[in-house]
Formats: structure tokens, C-alpha cells, sequence
């Protein structure tokens, strides 16, 4: 398993709405899988996430930047 994976692509409006639905999917079933090319990483989604947005209008576009940190969770039934 990778332990970090890239991903950049340039998609239709409706793809990248398709593309942050999965990701929020994930999120909700509490394990997040990603996956580029035969490169995936799994992680264990926490109760409590740090979401940071930072939005910039530029002179010829936009850009939006979405940022989202966790505390890997503890294992409940493994000695501290």
C-alpha cells in the first residue's frame, strides 16, 4: 500500500462534482480508498477533521483549494 499519491486531471464540471460525491462517500462509510493508475492508499476516516478552504479569483480564472487533515483513529481493542 502507498503510503501518498498524486492525482491531477482536467475534467468536465459534472466529473469533478462525480469525483468530490465518491471522495464524500468515503468519508461517510468511515474509510477512504484512492486509488491512481495500480497505486492506492486506504485510510481510516476520524469523527473529527479538519476541513481549511481557500478560495483566490485571479485576472483569468479561479482556483479553489481544498485542504482536509485527520488524526489517523486509535485502535480500540489494541493496548495503549
Amino acid at each position: 500500500m502507498q503510503e501518498k499519491i498524486k492525482y491531477s486531471s482536467i475534467l468536465k464540471r459534472d466529473e469533478v462534482a462525480l469525483y468530490l460525491n465518491e471522495l464524500s462517500k468515503g468519508f461517510l462509510q468511515e474509510r477512504l480508498s484512492l486509488s491512481v493508475g495500480n497505486e492506492e492508499i486506504m485510510m481510516d476516516t476520524s469523527d473529527i477533521i479538519r476541513l481549511e478552504v481557500e478560495a483566490k479569483g485571479k485576472k483569468d480564472g479561479y482556483k479553489i483549494y481544498i485542504s482536509l487533515s485527520w488524526d489517523k483513529p486509535k485502535m480500540e481493542n489494541c493496548p495503549p
